[in-house]
């Protein structure tokens, strides 16, 4: 079995992530008794657009890099815009409520450089040559994960992960940019070695298949793990914070496995996975006292 589910950018209020990458994977594993690394190390673009919706458009980092300002309600700087990302997702974080600002470089130059960025944001009502963009921080990348060796072998036998799901430590606290193509393509071709080495004939697994029903009663989990990752386990955390994440996640375990024992469904399959990997989060988080990389502790 090979998990390639992606990461857990959905556990979080604002992010960069597809809906469907809500931690799938990482919380199969870990039921299986798959080992885990770096969970805490959750990686935030600074500068996603702010709007409502999910997920939030990326403003790419070499917008910055040609030039582009982030300033305040009062079209001031405060932040330099080359600094690491987890210094200026934390810059923006703080202030709340901040722009880009590219106007400078002229719309010849923008539609050049930057065509898909600049009809996207046309669509949304935005002229990257004329308007200040709305930015926030979001979550982008999950760096740890599940615990792999170069051939993308697990803590389990036959059991393979590659891609963002796993952990195989070329990020670190704090992933380069460009980083997971490593994890996506080189570490997925390794895997290839070990599986011409199984056996051919795979033995039949007498498995209960759970029964399914349609319409389980409805609730609204996924927005409170949401709201208790972004504010309590995101870009700045406290331990106070994180002892108050952890309680209250496993308030939620709780009502989600009544939930599914009434009947399930993939909505409250995929609600049950965000809460367990959550709280593999939040817990691995908790352990870490001070800060490092991505994770970032304010007391």
């Amino acid at each position: 079995v090979v998990l390639a589910t992606g990461g857990a950018g959905q556990l979080y209020s604002y992010t960069t992530n597809p809906d469907v990458v809500t931690g799938d994977g990482l919380a199969i594993g870990y039921r299986a008794g798959a080992k885990t690394k770096d969970l805490e190390f959750v990686q935030f673009h600074p500068t996603a657009l702010k709007e409502n919706s999910s997920p939030l458009f990326l403003l790419s980092e070499a917008l910055r890099g040609e030039g582009a300002y982030l300033v305040d309600r009062k079209g001031n700087r405060f932040i330099n815009e080359l600094a690491p990302r987890d210094v200026v997702a934390r810059a923006i974080f703080e202030k709340k409520e901040v722009f880009l600002d590219i106007c400078h470089k002229g719309k010849d130059f923008l539609t050049k450089r930057f065509p898909n960025i600049y009809k996207k944001l046309k669509k949304r009502g935005f002229d990257l040559s004329k308007d200040l963009i709305p930015v926030t921080p979001a979550a982008h990348f999950l760096c740890g994960g599940i615990t792999t060796d170069i051939y993308g072998r697990t803590s389990i036998k036959n059991l393979f992960a590659y891609g963002e799901v796993a952990c195989t430590g070329v990020h670190g606290a704090n992933r380069l940019a460009s980083n997971s193509l490593l994890e996506g393509i080189v570490f997925s071709s390794q895997i290839k070695h070990c599986v011409k080495e199984l056996p051919k004939k795979t033995p039949v697994l007498d498995i209960k298949i759970p029964t399914y029903v349609m319409n389980p009663p409805k609730n609204d989990l996924k927005k409170q793990v949401q709201e208790i990752m972004w504010n309590y386990v995101g870009i700045q955390r406290s331990q106070k914070g994180l002892r108050f994440a952890v309680k209250t996640l496993k308030k939620l375990e709780k009502e989600i496995n009544i939930l599914t024992k009434k009947g399930i469904n993939e909505e409250s399959l995929e609600t049950k996975n965000m809460i367990q990997t959550a709280l593999l989060i939040a817990k691995a988080a908790s352990k870490r006292k001070t800060s490092l990389g991505a994770h970032y502790i304010t007391s």
